[in-house]
């Protein structure tokens, strides 16, 4: 019985690490996420700004 719980218990600390690695990289994860959508909308925004500027620009041509 004393074996079986020994067990037990290393199952349970060995689930519970996972568990906390998992959560440090679900933590990574979401910092990751968040900045590739910043980048996004920084690129969104550079390029709606290209299209106005290449707008204008054919907008001012002759003829």
């Amino acid at each position: 019985m004393e074996h079986e719980l020994n067990r037990l218990e290393q199952k349970i600390s060995r689930v519970v690490e996972q568990c906390a690695r998992v959560r440090s990289e679900n933590i990574d994860l979401r910092q990751q996420v968040a900045s590739q959508n910043d980048e996004i909308k920084r690129l969104k925004k550079k390029l709606e700004e290209s299209r106005t500027r290449l707008s204008n620009l054919v907008e001012s041509l002759p003829g």
